[in-house]
């Protein structure tokens, strides 16, 4: 008859291990962004992104912040900006352009 204590503690164990897995891989993950690392994240040209700072879609103070040159975007707040926002995806991008070149 196997012990269910020992059991139990291989399984505690084994959730210890994944749980530290998580917690490592968690810590790892940038908050901080870059406007390049924020193209890549969603599907804005750095140009588009340039735009929304210029139009003051993305604010200073809350979604990104800027000393001299450096600009680093929250992406926790960008998060929440995409999540509350319905953002464009790169094919209706590309129909709004080719529609806006049409109609010119």
């Amino acid at each position: 008859m196997t012990n269910p204590f020992s059991e139990l503690a291989e399984q505690l164990i084994a959730i210890s291990i994944r749980l530290e897995t998580i917690e490592s891989k968690i810590k790892l993950e940038k908050r901080w962004l870059s406007t390049s690392e924020l193209s890549e994240y969603i599907p804005y040209s750095k140009e588009t992104i340039n735009k929304k700072v210029q139009d003051e879609t993305f604010i200073c103070g809350v979604h990104f912040y800027q000393q001299a040159k450096i600009r680093m975007f929250d992406k926790l707040k960008i998060d929440e900006w995409i999540i509350s926002n319905k953002l464009t995806t790169s094919q209706e991008l590309l129909k709004q352009e080719i529609l806006n070149k049409a109609t010119q």
